[in-house]
């Protein structure tokens, strides 16, 4: 943790994205999953687009974030216009849709 921290005072990505992931997972820190949006927020202003899927999960789940599925949608799609073809991000896409879907019947 200590290491990822003072990378991501210099603004790496995945340095930003790592710390998000300590955070959530409380590997190193206490869990914290406002602590993980946050760090999350700022990989996603450096085009990360793991962080942009990590982001749209936890809107999509309400972890640490309130529920948003439009926020979701659109971090997923975001992560889906840097990740060209990836399958676990057109998957979560996919699955949320069909959420939206089902709570409007």
């Amino acid at each position: 943790f200590r290491l990822n921290s003072i990378a991501a005072a210099s603004g790496m990505p995945f340095a930003l994205f790592n710390v998000g992931c300590h955070y959530f997972s409380g590997h190193g820190v206490k869990q914290n999953m406002k602590e993980a949006a946050y760090w999350w927020e700022l990989a996603t202003e450096k085009n990360l687009p793991e962080a942009m899927l990590n982001l749209g999960k936890m809107y999509a789940q309400g972890l640490g974030l309130k529920e948003d599925r439009e926020k979701a949608i659109f971090w997923y799609k975001k992560a889906v216009g840097e990740i060209e073809g990836d399958i676990d991000v057109e998957k979560a896409l996919r699955e949320l849709m069909e959420k939206m879907d089902q709570s409007k019947e």
